[in-house]
């Protein structure tokens, strides 16, 4: 939503340098996971349930999820995998 916001106003995109995320007191900062590509979907698939490797992926540092976000079908487990997410959005945004 926050982005079809963005692209409504016209702004120009060529300016913008990146964007501010405060997940403070939210989630952790984490680590960031390996991208893996769910076609029709412009989200990382590595640690959702969909995931072909996800029985092994579940244990890896990335995929921690204390916010049970990931049940939910949120990739978006950490500070690093939030923001890898709005990347990828927002590329394919603009």
């Amino acid at each position: 939503k926050y982005l079809d916001v963005m692209v409504e106003l016209k702004l120009p995109m060529h300016k913008v340098r990146g964007f501010a995320t405060n997940t403070a007191k939210y989630q952790p900062l984490g680590v960031q996971c390996p991208w893996e590509h769910q076609p029709g979907y412009s989200r990382n698939n590595y640690c959702l349930p969909s995931s072909p490797g996800i029985q092994e992926h579940k244990n890896h540092a990335c995929c921690k999820d204390p916010c049970k976000l990931l049940d939910a079908w949120d990739p978006g487990n950490n500070e690093h995998n939030y923001a890898a997410l709005l990347t990828s959005l927002a590329t394919e945004k603009f």
